[in-house]
C-alpha cells in the first residue's frame, strides 16, 4: 500500500492559500482515480483506491498543518505503509514561485507540518512533492504569508501548477519516484 497526503488547513477560511496547495493536489488526484475522502479516522479525511497491483491511501489530515503528524503516522502504522511509500505534498516558499520537485530524506526545511511528519513517524525516510509558493513580500512573515492567497497574476500560474503537480503525484504512485523525477523534476509553470 502507498500513502498519499496533501498537507493544508481544514476550513474553508484556509481555502485557496498557498499553505493549502497540497490538498488542491490530492483533491485532483482524487477526482481521477474517482474516489470520494469520505472515510474519518486518525484525524483524516480519507480513501482508497487500487491503481494497477497497488492499494493508495489518499488523505487530507484534518489536524492544523503544524500537527500533521498526528494524522499522517497513525494512517502509516494503521494500514501498513512503510515511510519509503508515503508521498506528502506540501508548500515549499524557498523554491521558486510556480517550480515542483519530488524529494526524500531532505529534512523538513523550516516545514512545521514536514516537522511534525518527521517527529511522529521517526523518520525523515518519505517522499514529498514540494510546490513553490514563492518567497514573502518584504515585511510579511513566513506563517502571515502562506495563509494569504495568491495575487491575481500567480492565480492562473498555480492554477496550471497544481494540475501538473496532480500529474506528478498519479505519476509517483502508477509508475514509481525514478520515472515521475524524470519527467517532472524541476517543472516551471512560466507566468
Amino acid at each position: 500500500m502507498k500513502l498519499l497526503v496533501g498537507l493544508g488547513n481544514p476550513g474553508k477560511k484556509y481555502c485557496n492559500t498557498r499553505h493549502n496547495v497540497g490538498f488542491d493536489v490530492v483533491g485532483l488526484v482524487a477526482e481521477k482515480f474517482e474516489v470520494k475522502l469520505d472515510k474519518k479516522k486518525f484525524n483524516a479525511f480519507f480513501g482508497i483506491v487500487r491503481t494497477g497491483e497497488v492499494d493508495v491511501l489518499i488523505a487530507k489530515p484534518q489536524t492544523f498543518m503544524n500537527l500533521s503528524g498526528g494524522a499522517v503516522a497513525p494512517l502509516a502504522g494503521y494500514y501498513k505503509v512503510t515511510p519509503t511509500d508515503i508521498l506528502v505534498v506540501q508548500d515549499d516558499i524557498d523554491m521558486p514561485f510556480a517550480k515542483i520537485k519530488f524529494a526524500k530524506s531532505s529534512g523538513a526545511g523550516g516545514h512545521n507540518g514536514i516537522s511534525s511528519i518527521i517527529d511522529d513517524l521517526g523518520t525523515d525516510e518519505f517522499w514529498r512533492l514540494k510546490i513553490g509558493v514563492g518567497r514573502p513580500k518584504d515585511g510579511l512573515e513566513a506563517a502571515d504569508h502562506v495563509l494569504d492567497g495568491f495575487e491575481p497574476e500567480e492565480k492562473g500560474v498555480m492554477d496550471k501548477l497544481i494540475k501538473i503537480s496532480a500529474e506528478a503525484a498519479t505519476e509517483f504512485l502508477t509508475h514509481g519516484p525514478d520515472i515521475a523525477m524524470q519527467k517532472y523534476n524541476n517543472t516551471l509553470v512560466p507566468a
